[in-house]
């Protein structure tokens, strides 16, 4: 069989054979590429194979059917086919090349997009966390001058939980009333008393009622 084939004469079916196949079955892969990226490259470059193949499965039948066999007995029907050919390869070349560049460049273009989400989110972490730190400090010094020693700022941070999740079950701001807004709601409270942090300790911690210099204007 393999002795048949490497003859002479049937060179021209195996080429046209493996061409035409190797022609459609490219065809196939760019198509299904086309339908998985829809670049719109990859579904000009399957056309492109698809009707390079077709010309291949011509040919071949032209080969069993009709006696042209090799290029110098096809006459003007192998010259033809040969230009088509030959225009197919060029434009496949071109395409290909074309479709391999925009692959690289939309990666490249993910890739920057990603390096500029993950900026974006480190960024939001570190103000986020900045902001956690000077409310950490301000509660602290507001829990400072608590004369509870900070149970009625504890107290006052699980009444304020305990409003917003009764808020959220009730239907009112939920837009509003995420866990994590519950959450900063709760690590904020203690400075509704940030004001005690500029009262002297003469005036804040006196037993009787102030004076009207003391109290100031209203």
């Amino acid at each position: 069989m393999i002795g048949s084939l490497s003859d002479p004469r049937y060179q021209p079916i195996v080429i046209a054979s493996v061409s035409a196949c190797l022609g459609l079955f490219g065809g196939y892969l760019a198509h299904q590429f086309y339908k998985k990226s829809q670049i719109s490259l990859a579904s000009a470059l399957a056309i492109i194979f698809y009707v390079g193949g077709l010309v291949w499965v011509i040919r071949l039948v032209t080969i069993l059917f009709y006696g042209v066999n090799f290029a110098s007995r096809g006459g003007a029907l192998n010259v033809i086919s040969f230009v088509f050919l030959l225009i197919f390869d060029l434009l496949r070349y071109v395409f290909f090349t074309g479709l391999v560049i925009s692959i690289a460049e939309r990666k490249k273009e993910k890739f920057n997009q990603e390096f500029h989400d993950i900026k974006i989110e480190f960024a939001k972490k570190k103000a986020e966390q900045s902001e956690l730190q000077l409310l950490s400090s301000l509660n602290a010094l507001a829990k400072e001058r608590d004369d509870e020693a900070g149970n009625r700022i504890v107290r006052t941070q699980n009444y304020v939980r305990a409003l917003a999740l009764r808020l959220r079950i009730n239907g009112h701001y939920l837009d509003q009333l995420s866990d994590e807004s519950i959450d900063l709601l709760v690590k904020a409270t203690p400075l509704h008393d940030i004001g005690k942090i500029g009262i002297p300790d003469g005036i804040l911690k006196k037993n009787g009622p102030l004076t009207d210099e003391e109290s100031g204007p209203l």
